[in-house]
């Protein structure tokens, strides 16, 4: 389910309808997460895990449907040029994505493609803010 609601906000951003993105990513926060987008916006990046885990009973499992909707929200954000806005929620999934695979100790190419793709999205927006 997590697979196909990813790949049909990415096609409204491929197709430039963003605002039906935005809603289907707010929608998912909230029917995935049980919380409100803003709270994870909120959440400072350092201390997120540790929050989520501790305080909320989060599991990797969530924590890996976060990241994925951290991604799509930077892409989204990424494609309205909004490069400085992108930048913390590509960074925010990067680190989730990070922990979950230091946690888990498992191997995935499309993990590891993903991770690298966040990265570079990452160089791109840090050039554009200097």
């Amino acid at each position: 389910m997590l697979g196909e609601l990813i790949l049909a906000i990415f096609s409204y951003i491929k197709k430039g309808n963003y605002q039906e993105a935005s809603r289907i990513l707010n929608d998912a926060y909230l029917n995935l997460l049980k919380q409100e987008a803003s709270f994870f916006h909120k959440l400072d990046i350092n201390e997120m895990t540790r929050i989520l885990i501790k305080e909320h009973n989060y599991t990797n499992g969530h924590l890996e449907v976060l990241a994925e909707l951290f991604y799509a929200e930077a892409e989204l954000r990424f494609h309205k040029n909004e490069k400085a806005g992108s930048l913390i929620f590509y960074q925010k999934a990067l680190k989730l994505f990070d922990f979950i695979e230091k946690e888990n100790k498992t191997f995935s190419l499309e993990k590891l493609a993903k991770i690298e793709r966040i990265k570079s999205r990452i160089e791109v927006c840090k050039d554009e803010k200097n």
